[in-house]
Order: structure tokens, then C-alpha cells, then sequence
């Protein structure tokens, strides 16, 4: 037997809306009231709008995301080559291997710490931005290829989109909870435009008559799910 489904989705709301809209705006018959319909036409408006919005801050902090991902990729070349190019150094005799502690780096490690996370990737970098000037103020000498400076200009950029793509992601968050609060009420509509077109077509003369109509204006019926057992008992 199919049921009634109430839509569970931003789309099926607009969905359920728009169709209502569309048969009331050209049948000849009124299946629900001037009243709600009165309500469709200014809710209607007003959730198309703020979805609108929603999506179109969605589609701003992907363009941010992806922006930032880029910057980020960068610096960690930076600071993987960085390190890299010092312990060269080191091996060669130019640096000193205790002055890995000014990094943060234990004296004897020649490998890379973790870059794969975005929190260790700028970890790292402020420690080369912090650590370098004081290594070559004890008389280190400079690092070259990359330099402290150049790291530090990746990470300013870094840091710059990154602080873009966290406002992009605040601003998507406050136009989904604004699209959240409404969606109540579409609900609550959809709800009442349902019924009363469920209510005005009562009298057909069989269910299956009546579910054709009401799916004229909107209506979803599913039909639940049943299985078929086949076989031979045998005990």
C-alpha cells in the first residue's frame, strides 16, 4: 500500500512548493485554500531566495578552499625543502647539527617531522620564521634556497588565504542556519498544502484514483517495500 512521503530535502521542499504553486496558478479547481495560498506565494519567495544565497556561499568557500589548498601546498615545499637543504648543509659542514635545535628539530634528526596535516605544515614553518634569525645571530651561517624569508612570505600568503577561507566557511554556516530556520516552516507548509489536497479529493471513488490526483498537485506516494519468499517447506 503506498504511503505519503513529506519531503526530507532543500530540494524536495522547493519541489513540493513549486508544484503546488504551478497547478494552483493553472487548474481550474482549487485544492487548497486562497489562504495557504497566500502563504506559498510570499514563502516561496522568500526560501528560494535564501537558498539561493546559501549555495551561492557555498560555491565562495569552495572557491576558498581550493585557494587556500594551493597556498598550503606551497609553503609545505618551502618548509620540507628548507629543512632539506639545511641538513644538505649540515652533511656538508656548513651548519652545525645542534643548530637544528633552533627549529624545534632534535640535534641528530635527519629527517623530516610530519608535513601532512595543515596544523603541522604551519607549526613547522613558525618555527623556521622564529628560529633562523636567532641561529644566525649566534653566528650560524645563512640558509639559502630557500631562505627564513622566503618560508616567511609563503606562509604570510598561507595565512592570508587561509583566514579568507575560514570567514567564507563562517559566512556559509550563517546562510545555512537561515536556510535551516525556515525549512520549518516550509515543512510545516508543505504539511497543511498536502492534507487539504488529500481532504478535497476524499470522495474519489478509490484510493488509487485519489493518489493520482493529489500527485497532480504534488503529492509523493511511495509504495513500501516487500519482499516475496519462494521455496519448498519441507519441515
Amino acid at each position: 500500500m503506498p504511503f505519503r512521503r513529506i519531503p526530507s530535502s532543500i530540494s524536495g521542499y522547493t519541489m513540493a512548493m513549486d508544484e503546488a504553486y504551478a497547478k494552483y496558478d493553472t487548474s481550474t479547481i482549487k485544492a487548497f485554500s486562497d489562504e495557504t495560498f497566500n502563504l506559498l506565494d510570499a514563502l516561496r519567495s522568500s526560501y528560494a531566495s535564501e537558498v539561493l544565497e546559501m549555495n551561492a556561499a557555498l560555491q565562495q568557500q569552495i572557491n576558498a578552499t581550493l585557494i587556500e589548498d594551493t597556498a598550503l601546498k606551497t609553503l609545505r615545499i618551502y618548509v620540507s625543502d628548507f629543512i632539506q637543504v639545511f641538513n644538505l648543509g649540515v652533511h656538508r659542514g656548513v651548519y652545525a647539527a645542534s643548530q637544528r635545535t633552533y627549529f624545534g628539530l632534535d640535534g641528530n634528526q635527519e629527517s623530516l617531522p610530519p608535513l601532512g596535516k595543515e596544523s603541522e605544515v604551519a607549526y613547522w614553518a613558525n618555527k623556521i620564521i622564529a628560529g633562523d634569525p636567532l641561529r644566525v645571530a649566534a653566528g650560524g651561517a645563512a640558509m639559502t634556497n630557500p631562505t627564513m624569508l622566503e618560508v616567511q612570505t609563503k606562509y604570510t600568503d598561507y595565512y592570508a588565504k587561509h583566514n579568507t577561507q575560514s570567514q567564507k566557511k563562517d559566512d556559509y554556516d550563517n546562510e545555512l542556519q537561515e536556510v535551516s530556520a525556515k525549512t520549518e516552516d516550509v515543512r510545516k507548509l508543505v504539511i497543511d498544502i498536502w492534507d487539504e489536497v488529500e481532504f478535497f479529493f476524499r470522495h474519489e471513488p478509490d484510493e488509487a484514483s485519489k493518489r493520482r490526483k493529489c500527485r497532480e498537485w504534488g503529492v509523493v506516494y511511495v509504495s513500501r517495500n516487500t519482499a516475496t519468499i519462494s521455496g519448498k517447506v519441507t519441515n
